[in-house]
């Protein structure tokens, strides 16, 4: 029963993806590297490009294949809105992105979440980089410090918010001497 499963599953997997080829764009955005995975169960003549935010194809290349993965690097390319696009056949894929500087995509990597009584902040896997945590109360008057240092196996550090006094407290965290976050919060 077990191997009949498995050639039913071959067997429609087979059925959708001549009908429907997978398309997947895939991204290292601090490297700027971006994967496009083409798979299909015929070969078929398939056209990728990159195309600006004004309509202007930056760079465009034909392959014939059934199945493939093609990396593009795009460190030269300049902050701003793109376009991916695959066509094949009578359809196409188009998938937008942004191509963000190193400051702003650290800056963006960084989310504060309040759940109950505590401050979950969370940085994203690539944002390896130590953070200062520094908590005010409403005057101004600094209440804490604390340095993280954000890890693969850590990334979240949380906040328990029953030891400040107070209504309200300021929350500023600098990475790499910028301001990455800064935000206020009501205590309940």
């Amino acid at each position: 029963m077990k191997y009949f499963t498995s050639a039913l599953v071959v067997l429609f997997s087979a059925g959708v993806f001549a009908q429907n080829p997978m398309v997947k764009i895939s991204a290292d955005e601090m490297k700027r590297i971006y994967k496009v995975m083409f798979v299909s169960e015929e070969k078929q003549d398939v056209k990728i490009e990159l195309i600006s935010a004004t309509n202007d194809v930056l760079m465009s290349e034909d392959i014939s294949e059934q199945t493939f993965v093609k990396m593009y690097s795009l460190d030269k390319m300049s902050e701003g809105n793109y376009s991916w696009k695959v066509s094949y056949g009578n359809k196409s894929y188009a998938e937008d992105f942004a191509i963000r500087s190193i400051k702003k995509l650290m800056k963006e990597s960084i989310s504060v979440a309040q759940n109950n009584l505590n401050l979950d902040i969370n940085v994203k896997e690539f944002n390896t980089a130590p953070v200062n945590i520094f908590v005010y109360n409403s005057d101004g008057e600094q209440l804490d410090y604390m340095f993280w240092e954000p890890a693969l196996a850590s990334r979240t550090k949380k906040i328990d918010l029953t030891q400040y006094d107070g209504y309200e407290i300021k929350l500023e965290i600098l990475q790499n001497g910028d301001v990455a976050y800064k935000d206020e919060f009501k205590l309940y």
